[in-house]
């Protein structure tokens, strides 16, 4: 994305047809905590564009976080049953070992590089979730003033 100049870096006045790198999740830990299942981070869900998925992985995120529902019912559709998971082979086997143990050096080598910077982001080894602003103190009360006016909520 350096290359190719399609990254938006944080100040950047013209993010048009630029991507912005603001949730990062391993293959493994697709699921969000309860603590983290709000109306923001549903929205940040619908709009997720996977880079790369291998083996239906955004449609398995999609089915694992259908919680997403309960806040924004149209959203997507969820399917009947769960996306196939790929087989363990040896060969697979070893390759995931071996990008488990690089993920953890670079994990380290992040964490190190964006210390100093890091603000509201939750950073753990299996997911990056880079909201420096947290809109929901501004979402929020307008969201709910607004379905007060249609009659949803009393």
């Amino acid at each position: 994305m350096e290359v190719l100049k399609v990254r938006r870096r944080p100040g950047d006045r013209n993010v048009a047809l630029k991507i912005c790198l603001n949730m990062i999740m391993e293959r493994h830990y697709m699921r969000l905590d309860k603590s983290q299942q709000n109306l923001c981070t549903a929205h940040e869900i619908v709009h997720v564009v996977p880079l790369y998925s291998r083996n239906g992985c955004d449609q398995q995120f999609l089915y694992t976080n259908r919680w997403v529902l309960q806040y924004l019912p149209h959203a997507f559709s969820v399917f009947d049953s769960r996306p196939k998971k790929e087989p363990k082979t040896k060969r697979y086997l070893s390759i995931d070992i071996l990008l488990q143990g690089l993920n953890m050096v670079c994990y380290r080598l992040q964490k190190i590089y964006m210390k100093p910077k890091i603000t509201r982001e939750k950073i753990s080894r299996n997911y990056a979730f880079f909201h420096p602003i947290s809109l929901k103190e501004r979402i929020y009360p307008v969201f709910e003033s607004r379905i007060k006016e249609i009659g949803l909520i009393q």
